[in-house]
């Protein structure tokens, strides 16, 4: 019987302590970018759908260059020059680049995916084998009463008790412990005795007499005891299985897929604001120099009306005219060139800011040429790739699941409580411990309990509204699954729509600067020989300014618009190279089995 104890004992403690004790810590996500696909900017989409196509560069056919404006070299350098020394110059790779190494709203996201991988050996937790130890000493002491005169007796008893123990929850849902215990047990036992012993005669007492005479005994028992345990509860009803038991991990594993999906729109979300204000930037240095060509263009006028006023052609007030439009445009220039240093400032928030390091003071140049790619996508194959790939979809999946695993947890808490007890015990008792020992290890005196527990609450209300609580829960996660893919298709249309629209603008723009630098070249004709005057001129340059900016406002759309898609369609990672290490952005959901381990 004692092999068959110690084979028990080996055999429900074995699987659990020869597991391995690897711990990895979970590392931060880090970072590589494909240089390849900036060869040449802007990138192109990468092809996920069969209809996806799109064109090498397209250079801007309108140039901007205040340079070759008539009177640029008479402007003074606060005019001309945008940049105070040498500007920082920043490609829009550097730009994927410094915003994955810096972003701070990105690092933070990154800092969530670690506290949901770490929620996974936490949940495990509950499969942590338990070990417990007691070291106890008790001393009792009482008097005893039993009939007779003078039978008055005490007893003092000392207890020394060690226990020790494991305990360890199995998947399906049982509680094992296993125990050992030895008390160490002192009985003192005494008592006072009245007798009478008899005294010799004296003068006093010829005769002789009885003397009553007053004796105390005791007696010390001193017993060893061990006992060895097993004792199991295993749930028949409520919280029995795998499913039940193991909810807590499977929910934590869901998380960590949503927690990857949400660092993947942090990623993204925070690329889109980083390359649109890159772009904006372009955009607003290149509406400084329309500005610089304007106010070179009204201080060429006022030169040539104060030759024509001093020559007494031309009345003071067309003087006064090309005056007044040079400070109106002087004070654009001065709004423009804020525009620059703002959006300066929100780029380096964004991509440049280290603690070691900081360049708040850096000026920035882009080298990203003013061009874009003509870019077509299949509406209906493009909102297909979205409800694919987009992000958020693993997350209202990872939603979905959670839903799921908190139903069957709910369900299950319905049922009674019923719970099968067995326990077992072998024990031995002797005088010195050796042979208490012994015979506890060998089974020579073994003792069974088996038992079945039954609860259950009447009414059972809080579990049968934490069931109905669940299944609504599951019911708005599916519900907002629906909504999910009802946004993801609109944005898709939307940003498709976008592209087309601000392609199209693009060529409408194109046309209306050509025109109106055509009308003002005419109108200078018109205006040398007599015919228009200065205001005329003016009205003339400012259409001119005004065609041009909506011209580079159209381009900056059309490449936030291409930018725009590839978000929609879950893309953008791809098309601008950036592949994450260190971090699984669809991590596995393993299946949980026992033993956990310690990791």
């Amino acid at each position: 019987m004692g092999s068959k104890v110690s084979c028990v004992l080996i055999a429900l403690l074995g699987p659990i302590c020869l597991v391995g004790c690897a711990y990895a810590p979970v590392e931060l996500p880090t970072y590589t970018v494909r240089g390849d696909v900036f060869e040449a900017t802007p990138p192109a989409p990468v092809q996920i759908a069969p209809a996806d196509a799109s064109s090498p560069v397209v250079e801007d056919e309108v140039k901007i260059e205040p340079e070759k404006s008539v009177g640029y070299e008479n402007l003074t350098p606060e005019i001309t020059e945008l940049y105070d020394a040498a500007p920082l110059p920043l490609a829009l790779g550097d730009v994927v680049v410094e915003t994955l190494a810096n972003n701070r709203a990105i690092s933070i996201e990154g800092y969530t995916l670690r506290v949901g991988e770490y929620e996974i050996p936490v949940q495990k937790g509950i499969y942590d084998l338990v070990l417990r130890s007691t070291a106890e000493f008790q001393r009792v002491e009482e008097e005893r009463s039993s009939a007779g005169v003078g039978a008055n007796s005490f007893g003092s008893e000392r207890f020394r008790t060690f226990l020790a123990g494991v305990s360890q929850l199995l998947p399906s849902g049982a509680t094992v412990d296993l125990g050992y215990s030895i008390v160490r047990s002192t009985a003192l036992v005494g008592g006072l005795d009245f007798d009478f012993a008899f005294a010799a005669p004296t003068a006093s007492s010829p005769f002789g007499t009885f003397i009553p005479v007053l004796s105390s005994s005791s007696s010390t028992d001193v017993n060893y005891s061990h006992v060895f345990s097993a004792a199991i509860v295993q749930p028949l009803l409520r919280g029995f299985g795998p499913k039940v038991t193991n909810a807590g991990i499977r929910i934590a594993q869901l998380e960590r897929r949503g927690a990857a999906a949400d660092f993947q729109t942090a990623v993204e979300q925070t690329l889109v604001t980083t390359l649109n204000t890159y772009w904006e930037l372009i955009g607003a240095i290149e509406n400084y120099k329309v500005q610089v060509i304007t106010y070179s263009a009204a201080l060429d006028l006022l030169r040539i009306n104060k030759a024509k006023y001093e020559a007494q052609v031309m009345p003071l007030t067309d003087v006064l005219q090309a005056e007044a439009a040079v400070e109106e445009r002087r004070e654009f220039i001065i709004v423009a060139r804020q525009d620059v240093r703002d959006l300066e400032d929100e780029l380096k928030r964004l991509i440049f800011l280290q603690e070691d390091a900081p360049l708040w003071d850096a000026q920035i140049a882009p080298t990203q040429a003013f061009a874009w790619r003509e870019i077509e996508a299949d509406l209906d194959e493009t909102v297909e790739v979205a409800l694919g790939m987009r992000s958020e979809m693993r997350r209202a999946q990872s939603n979905i699941g959670q839903a799921k695993v908190n139903v069957t947890v709910a369900e299950n808490n319905i049922l009674p409580r019923l719970d099968l007890v067995g326990e077992i015990q072998s024990s031995g008792l002797d005088g010195d411990g050796t042979g208490a020992y012994r015979t506890g290890k060998d089974g020579d005196f073994v003792s069974y309990r088996a038992a079945l527990e039954f609860t259950y609450p009447l009414q059972n209300r809080a579990a049968r509204y934490r069931r109905r609580q669940a299944q609504s829960a599951l019911e708005q996660t599916e519900e907002s699954l629906r909504d999910l893919v009802d946004r993801i298709t609109l944005e898709v249309r939307e940003a498709t729509r976008e592209l087309r629209t601000t392609r199209e603008r693009i060529d409408v723009t194109q046309a209306r600067v050509r025109s109106q630098q055509a009308l003002l070249d005419s109108e200078m004709k018109r205006y040398e020989v007599g015919i228009a005057t200065a205001f005329e001129v003016l009205d003339f340059q400012d259409t001119l300014a005004d065609a041009q900016s909506n011209h580079l406002r159209a381009v900056v759309d059309y490449n936030e618009a291409a930018i725009a898609l590839e978000r929609a369609r879950g893309t953008l990672l791809e098309t601008y190279g950036v592949q994450v290490q260190q971090a699984d952005l669809k991590p596995p959901e393993p299946p949980v089995t026992f033993p956990i381990g310690f990791d």
